[in-house]
């Protein structure tokens, strides 16, 4: 019997170190390849210093509104997959490969399911452990969850944002760094991005040591900063530790002339700051001169642009750092790479691999891509330096107007507003015979709406009172939207 017990326990035993995965990040992901038909895909990242990985992963998948539907299933590993994805040069190797750095390795996972039409699933894998961090309660103890979500009720066959960046950062103490995570959105949502605490496996946050948050998740001698449009996250490390937070993305689309919620998506992100010799590159704004040389006064990543324009600009590289003998050969080289977030431009790198690199975008946007909210692709300089390579990727973006002007607005015959100038309160006539409800939406010269409202019976009443008093001095831009038909209208508030 004793025999029996002990040969139960070691099984135990060795069950528990088992799914002890050393967790560093991770996303979840979906992708619909027809009608009802979804690819789930899990990228896992583990610290190299544990070697015991699952060949599945537990997938759970619930329908907010019917149970019936609930199921779990097994995702499995793709062949090939575990490699070290570690920023590092070749003049040493991590723990991935048998030598003394940190390194990481990315596991990825596959399911294909059916999901019929539910008013939101939620998909979650869960486990443990985490890696440990010196911000985080619990070390090695923290269970781990990733999860996202999506309506496919209202948006059949919709596919969620996959992301080009990894979820493992590893910044040099004491010098700026900005990290954006490429996510792409292949049927042209609008994506915003927040921080997120992330989860243990039954849902609750993990617990942060004092004076750590999920928003100041690290020692840093500038204020850390999301930006919710871009998600470009920047600071300037001036401590060595290692910390997490998490960002959840939601998606949405605009449906009935309605900014609609239609999915979430949360990642789980571990940074490590280090002590590094090397000066980490940086590029440029947008630089419509395209002079090919680097120009800190370049410093504008957003920009406004008329249809009928063929937009055309640089993306400068820089890096401060000379030639040092050794190892470290060529830290000042570096290489500009994008995420092809705009699919219908171009992005052509130049002398990637030297000193000198740099980027030219171009694109020649067409009607369908005006739009409020702007298109934006993610840059990634990357220099040559040892033992991490400096890293940082930046949004660009651009927003594509009608190009009409103010004094430009009498082309739309069918629409009239004035005063315009106004102190903030407009009329509306629009000739329709439609009776149709008009949605009327507000946006800012940053692309952000500021004010949405509902005209009923356009065909009847049709002149409409617009209050915008509560706005301050500016222009705007009134998008009318009416059985599908989209009119626009710039309009100055002076008070």
């Amino acid at each position: 019997m004793k025999k029996y017990i002990f040969f139960l326990a070691l099984f135990l035993i060795n069950s528990i170190h088992s799914n002890a995965i050393s967790f560093v990040g991770a996303d979840l992901t979906y992708s619909c390849i027809g009608g009802n038909t979804y690819v789930i895909t899990y990228s896992l990242y583990q610290d190299c210093n544990d070697t015991l990985v699952p060949d599945s992963q537990m997938l759970s998948v619930e329908c907010s509104s019917n149970s019936s539907m609930n199921s779990q299933v097994y995702l499995h590993q793709i062949s090939f997959t575990g490699q070290d994805v570690t920023p590092f040069c070749g003049c040493d190797t991590t723990t991935c490969l048998g030598g003394t750095s940190f390194g990481v390795r990315e596991f990825v996972y596959q399911k294909v399911l059916i999901l019929l039409p539910c008013d939101m699933w939620k998909i979650k894998v869960s486990g443990c452990c985490r890696n440990t961090v010196s911000s985080v309660q619990g070390g090695s103890s923290n269970s781990f969850m990733v999860e996202t979500s999506f309506n496919n009720l209202i948006t059949p066959c919709n596919s969620g944002p996959i992301f080009s960046d990894k979820p493992i950062v590893i910044p040099c103490k004491g010098k700026s760094f900005c990290l954006n995570h490429g996510a792409l959105e292949a049927d042209g949502d609008s994506l915003s991005f927040s921080f997120d605490a992330p989860r243990k496996n039954d849902g609750t946050a993990v617990s942060y040591l004092y004076p750590w948050s999920t928003s100041n998740f690290l020692s840093s001698s500038t204020p850390i900063t999301l930006d919710s449009i871009t998600g470009d996250i920047c600071f300037v490390p001036d401590s060595m530790m290692s910390s997490i937070t998490g960002i959840l993305v939601k998606e949405y689309r605009t449906i009935n002339g309605i900014p609609t919620l239609i999915g979430t998506t949360k990642r789980n992100i571990q940074f490590r700051i280090m002590s590094c010799p090397n000066s980490i590159p940086v590029l440029s704004g947008i630089d419509t001169l395209n002079t090919h040389t680097y120009n800190p006064n370049d410093s504008i990543f957003n920009m406004d642009w008329p249809i009928g324009k063929l937009i055309d600009f640089d993306i400068n590289g820089y890096d401060a750092d000379t030639a040092i003998p050794g190892c470290n050969v060529h830290p000042e080289a570096f290489s500009i790479i994008w995420n092809n977030g705009i699919p219908s431009a171009t992005f052509t790198p130049h002398f990637n691999g030297t000193d000198s690199a740099y980027a030219h975008f171009q694109w020649q946007p067409t009607f369908a891509d005006v739009a409020s909210s702007p298109h934006c692709f993610v840059a990634t300089i990357s220099d040559e330096a040892c033992p991490y390579m400096g890293m940082q990727s930046f949004a660009y973006c651009i927003t594509v107007t009608s190009g009409v002007g103010i004094e430009d607005n009498n082309k739309n015959t069918a629409l009239r507003l004035y005063p315009n100038p106004s102190s903030g309160i407009f009329e509306i006539s629009y000739s329709t015979a439609s009776e149709s409800d008009c949605y009327l939406h507000i946006y800012n010269v940053e692309g952000k709406e500021v004010f949405t409202q509902v005209w009923r019976l356009p065909n009847i009443h049709k002149v409409h009172k617009l209050n915008l008093i509560h706005l301050p001095n500016g222009v705007y831009y009134l998008n009318l939207i009416q059985n599908e038909q989209l009119l626009k209208y710039k309009i100055l508030i002076e008070k």
